[in-house]
């Protein structure tokens, strides 16, 4: 967990994928280690808001859903933010930044992502900030 902590707290590193064979464990290294060792303690000058995000179906709704209450949870104050699209979203992402919130975004079982989003055009909504201007606007290579 330690170097997990520390591998997530640093600047090197902007995704983390924890993979294996299911059943090893990786939910488990989630829930019960790495979100109570973000929450123990602030790494750095920066106060971990760990958010982990398991349903698929309505992933805008419950993404906010689990932003909004973690920020309650970690400033203990309401977040007056409508977090219904991915845009507000991404926005509260900026704001969480500037405020010393270091969001952690772990999305567990995602292969169920794929399974309830079959369609590529029904995906791209879900990474908006890496598309470039020529796949938001609907143009393909």
């Amino acid at each position: 967990m330690k170097r997990l902590r520390e591998r997530i707290g640093g600047t090197e590193h902007k995704l983390t994928v924890i993979h294996g064979q299911s059943g090893v464990g990786k939910s488990s290294i989630l829930q019960g280690g790495l979100i109570p060792a973000l929450q123990q303690e602030a790494i750095g000058e920066r106060d971990a808001l760990p958010l982990l995000l398991r349903v698929y179906t309505d992933w805008v709704g419950m993404l906010g859903q689990c932003l909004a209450k973690a920020f309650e949870e970690v400033r203990s104050k309401e977040l007056f933010a409508n977090l219904d699209s991915s845009a507000a979203i991404l926005e509260q992402l900026r704001r969480n930044a500037d405020r010393n919130l270091l969001t952690v975004l772990m999305f567990d079982q995602f292969e169920e992502f794929f399974f309830v989003y079959p369609d590529q055009g029904q995906r791209r909504a879900f990474y908006p900030g890496f598309l470039t201007n020529s796949e938001k606007s609907g143009a393909s290579n």
